[in-house]
């Protein structure tokens, strides 16, 4: 059988513990409401601009790759025009998307193919100071420099850029360039540097035919 609890006047007419609480409850939100009110739409805040600017760059991107995807369309369909155009484009509205890095060696590599050569060393410029590492673009985008400046007949500055190839390991883009090294040092007034070249050609395995005058190679074509 529950043992009775007894309870005196005083404490039935005083708040129980409870009543206490809750009561002091409410007076303490009464005091700080505007401050707590504040904090919570302060979260609620942050966490939904945190998910509109997750899901903006996640449209960003999608968008960006569509560009993208789409520029390749047009180069790959040979028109090099309509393409260097959606590339500009992409760099334009999306500079800072990881993909408008490889925009501006597609944009380099195509004003070359268009002979806007000034453009094309400036875009791989870009490409080069953009962080990316994939070492057949870069060699790519260092001879495609060269081979500009080789075109505009600055010799100087062809010998410069198709020299870096003397620290590159040996690569599909190696023998092409250092062809147009020699050129260009023949351009310049230094056949014994031209020459040096040419022997280093000759000793490789794969090297240019010793029977071919170098200076018939074909600047345009490596051949």
């Amino acid at each position: 059988m529950a043992t009775k609890i007894k309870y005196t006047q005083k404490e039935l007419k005083g708040p129980d513990k409870f009543s206490s609480t809750v009561i002091a409850g409410f007076e303490y939100f009464s005091d700080h409401s505007k401050k707590i009110v504040l904090i919570v739409v302060t979260v609620i805040v942050v966490l939904v601009a945190a998910y509109l600017v997750q899901g903006h760059r996640e449209n960003k991107d999608d968008a960006a790759n569509a560009m993208f995807n789409s520029a390749v369309v047009q180069l790959n369909a040979g028109n090099d025009q309509e393409a260097l155009n959606e590339f500009n484009a992409l760099r334009n509205e999306f500079p800072d998307n990881k993909i408008t890095k490889i925009a501006f060696y597609y944009a380099g590599i195509i004003n070359f193919r268009l002979g806007n050569y000034d453009e094309s060393v400036s875009d791989l410029n870009q490409f080069l100071n953009s962080g990316v590492e994939e070492d057949m673009l870069v060699q790519s985008a260092l001879l495609t420099q060269g081979l500009a400046r080789f075109e505009q007949e600055k010799w100087q500055q062809a010998v410069e850029l198709l020299s870096q190839f003397e620290k590159i390991p040996e690569g599909p883009l190696h023998e092409r360039a250092r062809i147009h090294l020699a050129l260009a040092y023949e351009k310049l007034g230094q056949p014994q540097k031209a020459e040096a070249v040419y022997k280093e050609l000759y000793k490789r395995p794969d090297g240019i035919n010793p029977g071919m005058s170098p200076v018939n190679v074909n600047p345009s074509s490596g051949k």
